[in-house]
């Protein structure tokens, strides 16, 4: 299979991590980092498919170099995000070692892969998810036991706050999600966009960008 070529101002996740100058109390960068995510979370809905298909897909390899991302963000009236709102301005590539759920998992770059799981199941993507989310916000791939409870997850994310309790506690509830799906099979990509959308982007735009000026 070929796809398209991926120039400028497309640019993988590692790349605009690289590129990025992180600093505190930068809640514009919480808000594009989750709608990045839900974009990714779209997309896995798709690749791991209903729960009447006949086939479920395991990507197997998600990390910050497997997705596209395109840098193009516009301020816009009466809403606190600024992602290109029409078309994907997220692409997910590289399903070469992709596998059926149920298959033995031989995939996931060290690191991403969640430890003891040896059966493929989306639930194993959404892991991964959580550590590309945690370097997207942090500049840093955390290890697992960084990740291994909300005290671990706050402690980890206070030095590259928001600025907003709010908005690092909604973040921390996100990520345990996130990475329970590894051991919790009933977390789907599905459910975490549904949670993120009744918690934040079909929530009141004003409270939004009212906290975006206080911070």
């Amino acid at each position: 299979y070929a796809m398209e070529l991926l120039e400028a101002p497309w640019s993988t996740l590692s790349g605009y991590i690289k590129n990025r100058k992180y600093k505190s109390n930068d809640i514009q960068h919480y808000f594009d980092s989750l709608e990045i995510i839900r974009a990714v979370l779209s997309g896995l809905a798709s690749i791991h498919g209903r729960p009447y298909s006949r086939e479920k897909i395991v990507h197997a390899d998600i990390k910050p170099g497997n997705v596209f991302v395109l840098k193009s963000t516009k301020s816009r009236p009466f809403t606190a995000f600024r992602m290109p709102q029409y078309g994907e301005f997220i692409k997910i590539i590289d399903l070469g070692i992709s596998v059926q759920k149920g298959e033995d998992l031989y995939g996931y770059t060290p690191g991403y892969r969640p430890s003891g799981v040896t059966v493929a199941h989306p639930g194993c993507d959404l892991y991964a998810l959580a550590i590309t989310f945690v370097e997207l916000l942090t500049g840093k791939r955390p290890s697992p036991k960084e990740i291994s409870d909300k005290r671990s997850i706050r402690k980890l994310l206070a030095e590259h706050s928001s600025g907003s309790t709010h908005i690092d506690e909604l973040v921390t509830d996100f990520l345990t999600r996130s990475k329970n799906a590894a051991t919790q099979k009933a977390i789907t990509a599905r459910s975490l966009i549904d949670w993120l959308d009744k918690n934040l982007f079909e929530t009141e735009q004003l409270s939004l960008l009212c906290l975006r000026k206080i911070v």
